[in-house]
């Protein structure tokens, strides 16, 4: 199952870079159904990178991220807004 995850992960991020070099993500298991996932890439709508929260069964939120300290503060497309601490994000190249 997790495989299963972390293929939707690849394949949004793929999707979504449009260049055939290895890119390099920070990920963070927010629990057992969610992972949080942090690009390099500019945010169409907002200032910030672009970051996806991604479900196990396939929903996803969008979102800008951006550094503050030693926080990354997450703006959802909603309009609510997280904060975690950088050390719980881990570097993964796709």
């Amino acid at each position: 199952m997790k495989n299963i995850f972390w293929l939707i992960i690849v394949g949004t991020l793929l999707y979504s870079i449009h260049n055939a070099e290895a890119v390099e993500v920070m990920v963070m298991q927010y629990n057992e159904q969610v992972r949080i996932v942090l690009s390099k890439e500019k945010c169409d709508k907002g200032e910030g990178f672009k970051a996806v929260a991604q479900r196990i069964d396939q929903e996803v939120m969008l979102a800008c991220w951006t550094p503050k300290g030693k926080l990354i503060h997450i703006q959802w497309e909603g309009g609510d807004f997280s904060e975690f601490d950088v050390n719980r994000f881990y570097p993964v190249e796709i």
